[in-house]
């Protein structure tokens, strides 16, 4: 990565205003699904290459299509897994944002009805 580009995502990140508590939680949240995916990406895939190292002296050249098969399956394995994860951790910070809202409509709802 170039300076020019290194220095445009670092000051986009940082402000001198205050940030709400709620943005922080929420900034929070979504970062550490970002690195716990990342981190687990980066685990899976740095596992593949000794895996590949197996086939290779395991099948010989020989077998270089299924190798790279296998290899492919491996590898679209640990994508879709990724995915899932994100779609797994990001619905879970929807439904406690809903948890949230849902008990102040109904307190709402209540003092309306009472009055």
């Amino acid at each position: 990565m170039d300076k020019q580009h290194s220095s445009t995502f670092t000051s986009s990140t940082t402000s001198s205003d205050p940030i709400p508590k709620e943005d922080k939680v929420l900034e929070k949240e979504i970062t550490s699904v970002i690195r716990d995916v990342l981190n687990e990406l980066k685990i899976n895939l740095k596992l593949q290459k000794p895996q590949v190292k197996r086939d290779v002296r395991n099948m010989g050249a020989a077998n270089k299509q299924e190798i790279l098969k296998n290899t492919q399956e491996r590898l679209q394995s640990i994508l879709t897994n990724a995915q899932e994860q994100i779609r797994t951790r990001i619905e879970k910070i929807q439904n406690e944002e809903e948890a949230v809202i849902v008990p102040i409509e109904e307190k709402t709802e209540k003092e309306q009805e009472n009055k």
